[in-house]
């Protein structure tokens, strides 16, 4: 199986979603505190490929 190359930081998602924590937290089903905790680089794997599967259209440019 071919492991795919991540490249949603935070800082990414957090533009996609115009800067609002609570919006991430709603589709991640999660909370505010575990965005907050979340490092500063890549978001964690399971996290991009659920967002992956969800909103493709963000790794369209990524890809090509």
């Amino acid at each position: 199986m071919k492991k795919i190359k991540r490249v949603v930081t935070k800082k990414r998602l957090l533009q996609f979603f115009c800067g609002d924590v609570a919006s991430i937290s709603e589709f991640f089903e999660t909370s505010r505190e575990a965005i907050y905790l979340w490092p500063d680089g890549l978001i964690p794997e399971k996290r991009e490929l659920q967002l992956r599967l969800l909103k493709p259209e963000l790794f369209m440019e990524a890809e090509n």
